[in-house]
């Protein structure tokens, strides 16, 4: 009996490796090669349940040579520094640690985070240096709160994704500031914290206030408009980071459940994976981490929570063919579940095990931006693929917004309202010495 089970078993073993041995990987190299040739863009027409839809979306490949596995942590400014930015006028909250100081001849202000506060809003012993989560470099008139809160609301504002606007020209009311220019001010913040060191960001999505590109777009609001990035990502060794698949950034976020009770249950299921968050919550805090506000080159605001490499795990790892990705994507829309797509995009996301409390693990992942329905919420969704100007919804706000991570050595979409331990555990991944 016992023979029958160790043949049976290595008999299982052959055809899984024969399965893997049979799948078509290529480098990241390729990927970029093939998103090339058919432009960056993939345009088709389909028949869907919800009607035609067109897909015109970039994808967008990092141009690299390999695609290592990596383990991050957070990047904290030296203690020398935090010492010079502390011995300021400390203000805001009692509890905050705020400053007023001046560095290289310039006064600034600085939100280093909250003592005490850890993970998810628990009470930890931590103050002073030890304490600092995020850093906010304020600027000119975004120094005084009670300044920043009459800007909040120039209308009209209105949403893009970066790849939309044209980075050298100017956008916003009453200001010659452009996307460009204010990332070389961003960068300059991070120079600023990080002299030693050098990190890159780039801008994800942009709301601008006192838009000015549309013609049409009528507003009385006269103010002042600024350039608000609301969600950027930092480039390691030149792949962006695109977010963590435990703090809901990449989580299909269905909202059928309509009893009370069910809605407790998938709370509490929610909050049990907390554990598998704390690796990456160290790391981006509760979200990626990065948000600038620009009016021009003297008041503007940035933050910046960045990831340091911590180690390398894998060098290179195969991938996937992009058809193989696209016809995943393919099933959805024809299936009437993916109802808009925006883009389609390959980088990292960060994973955590319940023992990694101060780093995450940088996995390759496939990111689609895309509105998504459920089979049960299907027929209640509204699309606002019309921007209203004086509501300014951008297409990424809507309630069926989702980024959908995709498994880029299967393929396979990822797929998952509240997640569970398999969901957001470290996975797997195959390596070139195990593709014969």
């Amino acid at each position: 009996m016992k023979t029958r089970i160790t043949m049976l078993l290595a008999l299982m073993l052959m055809l899984i490796c024969s399965a893997a041995s049979a799948q078509e990987y290529v480098s990241i190299a390729e990927l970029y090669e093939q998103t090339q040739a058919m432009g960056g863009v993939w345009q088709e027409t389909f028949d869907t349940p919800n009607g035609k839809m067109t897909v015109d979306a970039p994808i967008i490949v990092p141009d690299v040579e390999t695609m290592p596995v990596v383990t991050v942590e957070k990047a904290k400014i030296s203690e020398e520094l935090f010492n010079q930015i502390a011995s300021g006028k400390k203000y805001g909250t009692k509890r905050a640690l705020s400053y007023e100081t001046e560095l290289n001849g310039e006064r600034l202000g600085f939100n280093l985070g909250i003592e005490n506060n850890d993970a998810f809003g628990e009470e930890s012993d931590s103050t002073g240096y030890d304490a600092f989560q995020l850093t906010f470099v304020f600027h000119g008139m975004f120094m005084n709160s009670r300044d920043n809160g009459k800007w909040k609301g120039t209308m009209p504002r209105v949403g893009y994704y970066a790849w939309e606007l044209d980075p050298d020209s100017a956008c916003v009311r009453n200001s010659d500031i452009t996307l460009n220019e204010a990332m070389r001010l961003w960068h300059e913040d991070i120079a600023l914290c990080y002299p030693d060191e050098l990190f890159e960001i780039r801008p994800t999505k942009i709301a601008l206030r006192g838009c000015t590109l549309n013609p049409e777009l009528k507003s009385k609001d006269k103010r002042d408009g600024l350039i608000v990035v609301e969600a950027a990502e930092q480039l390691i060794g030149g792949i962006p980071l695109m977010g963590a698949i435990s703090l809901g950034d990449c989580n299909i976020a269905v909202r059928t459940p309509k009893d009370v009770s069910e809605r407790k249950e998938n709370d509490r299921k929610d909050k049990e994976m907390n554990p598998y968050r704390r690796g990456c919550y160290s790391v981006l805090g509760m979200g990626k981490g990065f948000y600038g506000t620009f009016k021009d080159e003297n008041n503007y605001r940035t933050s910046s929570q960045l990831a340091r490499v911590r180690t390398t795990e894998y060098e290179d790892v195969p991938l996937v063919p992009l058809d193989s990705v696209l016809e995943s994507v393919r099933e959805k829309i024809e299936s009437g579940n993916i109802i808009g797509l925006d883009s389609i995009r390959l980088g990292y996301l960060l994973y955590s095990n319940p023992d990694m409390t101060d780093y995450a693990w940088a996995i390759p992942r496939w990111v689609v931006d895309a509105r998504y329905v459920t089979n049960e919420n299907r027929d209640e969704y509204m699309l606002k693929d019309v921007l209203d100007p004086e509501e300014g919804l951008a297409k990424w706000e809507n309630n069926y917004q989702a980024s959908i991570p995709v498994d880029v050595q299967t393929g396979e979409l990822i797929i998952f309202t509240y997640g569970d331990a398999e969901t957001f555990s470290v996975p797997e991944m195959m390596t070139w010495d195990k593709v014969q």
